[in-house]
């Protein structure tokens, strides 16, 4: 329905599994041949590192777990009001909870307001045992007036580099890495070659987030419209579109970025 109706033309199903390998949808022109896309969502794909035991990463299932159980923890006695990034595949959520104050004391006594894990190395009990529980950097941000608390974040969260540009370096990133869509493309008989992407809860939130509406709500004002650059493609792609949860946008090389809905 998005396709069609910006491009005004009709927009059916094409993968009817009559053959291997079909792209998803066909864009019937009046004046050439069909155009043909391939739908793809972000869905990150992690393997647990080693030493590390448990079920595969879910982003959503972690999202609903920090719902579930909080993504805060209260300390009486610190300086400092603490975050903590998780990784993908931190699913304990009461054990890094139990574990954060204790090891966040050490931390506040050293005098430190930074510190990364270590999954390397044992030399620094404190940084392992961050690399154990899921977590992959912890940081002091304001001084706390009264008790403190200690924010967890699901990865990725607040990883912005700014602007909209992240969208086009994404692109770029999600064609090389899901082959199987340049390789029903590249097979397809067609007068133009489109991918739809979608990122989701359990790919890269940053791009998520910047989809949501023009402005990220944390940096009023300060995201351009549209990105800037243009997405590296594969030859085999002309033309490129990604759905967020409250945007559509589209880049073709004869206009560049466009706002579709």
């Amino acid at each position: 329905m998005i396709v069609a109706r910006h491009l005004g033309v009709p927009v059916k199903q094409h993968d009817d599994n009559s053959e291997p390998s079909m792209p998803d949808l066909r864009i019937e022109y009046r004046d050439r041949e069909v155009g043909l896309v391939e739908v793809v969502r972000d869905i990150e794909r992690h393997d647990l590192p080693h030493g590390v035991k448990g079920a595969p990463p879910n982003r959503e299932q972690q999202r609903q777990r920090l719902s579930r159980e909080g993504d805060k923890v209260v300390v009486p006695g610190f300086a400092h009001n603490w975050m903590a990034e998780l990784t993908i595949w931190a699913m304990d959520i009461r054990a890094i909870k139990a574990a954060l104050p204790d090891l966040l004391a050490e931390a506040e006594r050293r005098g430190e307001r930074y510190l990364a894990a270590l999954p390397w190395s044992r030399l620094d009990p404190t940084a392992f045992r961050l690399f154990e529980l899921g977590v992959s950097y912890v940081q002091a941000m304001n001084t706390a007036t009264g008790d403190a608390v200690v924010s967890l974040i699901a990865p990725n969260s607040f990883h912005w580099a700014g602007g909209l540009d992240l969208v086009a370096e994404w692109c770029a990133t999600m064609l090389a890495r899901e082959s199987d869509v340049v390789a029903k493309l590249a097979g397809a008989q067609c007068s133009e070659r489109h991918a739809f992407l979608v990122p989701t809860t359990q790919g890269n939130l940053a791009v998520y987030r910047s989809l949501w509406r023009t402005d990220d709500p944390g940096y009023p004002g300060q995201l351009p419209a549209l990105p800037t650059r243009a997405p590296a493609l594969p030859k085999v792609v002309d033309r490129v579109w990604v759905r967020g949860p409250k945007r559509v946008i589209a880049w073709f090389p004869e206009t560049g970025w466009v706002e579709v809905a």
